[in-house]
């Protein structure tokens, strides 16, 4: 059994944003968060789109010991959610994580990672089905041509692009 406690509010940071920070930055090396990591939870909290009315959606799993070792979070809006970022493949933990998303969540729509065999597996056990298929969005090949021809009137300087 695991502790939920839900974002204090809707003061994008709180009391909690470091720990969900710290949460994110140590996760985020297992591959299998690279859409939502800890960049862009930092990035979300102070963005001007940020649906602020739905922070306290934002639910921690505790583990006995007090850590979080899940997350339940929306990215910036509610229309991009629902993002199940765990650290242990713990099926009673991935379960309860679900359990909330379905308690919840009227219409609920959950983005996770083909890779992530433990959570794909819960998720087709609770009943839901795979709708759609997303590129990487954090990922570009380096090992191709990234030729650009810039626009006539245009120069690359120390500030990027720039029109003369």
């Amino acid at each position: 059994m695991y502790a939920i406690e839900n974002y204090k509010g809707t003061t994008p940071f709180n009391e909690q944003y470091d720990e969900i920070y710290e949460f994110l930055l140590g996760d985020s090396d297992r591959g299998l968060n690279e859409h939502f990591h800890w960049g862009r939870f930092e990035w979300m909290m102070d963005s001007g789109y940020l649906a602020e009315d739905k922070l306290t959606t934002i639910a921690m799993f505790r583990n006995s010991g007090g850590g979080i070792v899940g997350l339940v979070t929306y990215d910036t809006g509610w229309h991009d959610r629902t993002y199940l970022i765990h650290s242990e493949n713990d099926k009673e933990l991935l379960k309860e994580m679900v359990a909330y998303v379905l308690r919840t969540d009227e219409q609920p729509m959950i983005k996770v990672n083909s890779l992530d065999a433990p959570l794909c597996e819960v998720l087709r056990e609770m009943g839901f089905e795979k709708k759609h298929t997303n590129d990487h969005v954090l990922q570009i090949a380096l090992d191709r041509d990234l030729h650009y021809n810039i626009p006539e009137g245009y120069k690359v300087g120390g500030w990027g692009l720039a029109g003369q």
